[in-house]
């Protein structure tokens, strides 16, 4: 099966739009004005709209759902059994009578949710009917633990069914239509909060809907570390570089390059280094990659290259993503799939897909980065970024988590994090109007800070820009000042690889020849990237 079964983008596109329009239709009611959107100061207390469900019949759930409410600091009355099947993997009837309608009456219980019938009204704004709606909410994320099912099977014969036929899900995204009063079982639902620019509780369209992340890994222990890392940094900043790894794919999954390439664009807006890597398969196994913090990459089965490294380690707090249709069918596992490896290899938050969702259903990366970037919640950046609700997407990772709030302070005492904050400021202060001034000033700041990363990460910014000469300068001037082999040879693999890629076979070759007969460099994960690309282009 294709990883996104492509070809039936467009039919379940069509299907889609068609039934959330009947859907909005159905639910239209009298609103208030919406107010002007709030700046993103620290108004919203999320964690006191929280409300943290474990499974009593897992070993280890109510534990692990203890430890995260005292370090969030959420109310202990917000802790909330629900004693359910203790498989990953459920049916329609059991997540509905053991899930669905227990929590719906909880919140109602517990008044966490305020529920009464209201008008609806047709497209000309006449009342014809009454239903049942949120009408007012004190609970708006719900943090899933370890232990609760992940996904519900499909109900339905097993055939090719059209999108608004399709009745799998994740347990995820079906809470998070939890007040979508009497809504349709079969299809996806329209997701309210979609492309929203505002905090979750100001949006009042998605009222009766929930931010839904999941505490869920391979073990306890990894559950615990992705909750302490980002809080971690929380308080210390998330410094480091993106990865973006393309797909090379046209045609009808030009859709999922595009999202790759806006994100790239935000994070040179924002002054965050990005090593992109433009070849169809997935990153070089052993591909030096330090200091990643934002992973975004597609079209694999399987978490392989580069990632799956034993050597390799995501930086404290990195959120990663790989989109493939079935990235997140387990989680408890350290090898199948993406989102389990991935957690595996210390990220602190994942996106995933349990079933086939279509392209196009799927976390828009652009919009997902950007909300991020904007100081939101990875809650509320990646419902804002998902189109459908009732469908197949996961987040797993702290719902509360906030890497990138507008008023970071660089606290940190790290040198590696220094520099890239020294690189951020700039960028901000001269990338987007005079890039001649940027390159001037990190020449400057380098020699001052005596950081060769900051040239790094210039040569970094120039390979991406399209100015090759200079990047070559600076990877060259940064191999030449890091004291330590490991850096030294990723500058020049950076600076090979780019030669290649501008068809400057002979340069390049000259420079893998040296590496791998360079006898520090031997033993370092690194050669067998280098070696590899030497024997892809050996003989051309």
């Amino acid at each position: 099966m294709n990883p996104l079964r492509i070809p039936l983008i467009l039919c379940a596109t069509a299907l889609l739009w068609c039934a959330f329009a009947t859907l909005s239709g159905a639910e239209k009611e009298k609103k208030p004005p919406t107010p002007p959107a709030p700046a993103l100061a620290n108004a919203w207390n999320p964690a006191a709209e929280t409300v943290v469900i474990f499974n009593p019949a897992f070993q280890g759930s109510e534990e692990l759902a203890k430890f995260y409410a005292e370090k969030r600091g959420i109310p202990a009355e917000h802790l909330l059994p629900l004693k359910c099947s203790t498989e990953e993997t459920i049916a329609r009837d059991e997540f509905e009578n053991s899930i669905r309608d227990p929590l719906l009456q909880a919140f109602k219980d517990k008044k966490w949710w305020t529920v009464e019938k209201r008008d609806l009204l047709d497209p000309n704004g006449k009342p014809y009917a009454k239903t049942m709606q949120v009408v007012a909410q004190n609970v708006r994320v719900v943090a899933l633990i370890r232990g609760m099912p992940l996904r519900i099977k499909r109900a339905t014969p097993k055939m090719e069914l059209g999108v608004t036929d399709v009745d799998e899900a994740s347990v995820d995204s079906e809470i998070a239509a939890l007040g979508m009063l009497g809504r349709p079982v079969k299809g996806p639902l329209e997701n309210r909060y979609y492309q929203s620019t505002r905090r979750f509780p100001d949006h009042y369209e998605a009222r009766g809907q929930l931010l839904v992340g999941r505490l869920d890994a391979a073990d306890d222990a990894t559950v615990k570390r992705m909750i302490e890392d980002s809080l971690h940094a929380e308080q210390e900043g998330l410094w480091g570089r993106a990865v973006v790894d393309f797909a090379l794919k046209d045609g009808a999954y030009t859709e999922g390059e595009t999202w790759l390439a806006n994100s790239m664009r935000l994070y040179r807006d924002n002054g965050i280094p990005v090593y992109a890597d433009r070849n169809p398969a997935v990153l070089r196994d052993g591909w030096p990659l330090p200091d990643t913090i934002l992973y975004f990459g597609w079209y694999a089965g399987q978490c392989c290259g580069a990632l799956a490294s034993p050597t390799f380690h995501f930086k404290p707090g990195a959120i990663a993503c790989h989109l493939h249709s079935f990235s997140a069918a387990t989680l408890h596992t350290r090898g199948a799939n993406w989102c389990g490896p991935m957690l595996d290899h210390g990220a602190a938050a994942v996106l995933g897909n349990v079933w086939e969702p279509y392209l196009t259903l799927t976390a828009h990366f652009d919009l997902f980065n950007a909300r991020l970037l904007e100081g939101f919640t990875l809650g509320e950046a990646a419902w804002s970024s998902t189109p459908a609700l009732s469908w197949m997407s996961v987040v797993v990772g702290d719902p509360l988590y906030r890497p990138f709030p507008k008023d970071r302070a660089m606290t940190s005492k790290d040198s590696h994090d220094k520099s890239y904050a020294l690189y951020q400021d700039l960028a901000r202060r001269f990338l987007t109007h005079d890039s001649k001034k940027f390159r001037r000033e990190v020449l400057k700041t380098a020699e001052e800070q005596q950081s060769a990363l900051l040239l790094e990460l210039s040569g970094l910014l120039s390979a991406n820009d399209g100015a090759s000469g200079e990047a070559d300068d600076f990877f060259q001037h940064a191999a030449a000042v890091f004291p330590k082999p490991q850096d030294q040879l990723r500058c020049k693999l950076y600076d090979a690889e780019l030669a290649l890629r501008k068809g400057n076979s002979e340069e390049g070759k000259q420079i893998l020849q040296t590496i791998t007969s360079e006898p520090k460099y031997s033993k370092l994960p690194g050669i067998a990237a280098a070696q590899e690309l030497k024997n892809s282009h050996q003989g051309k």
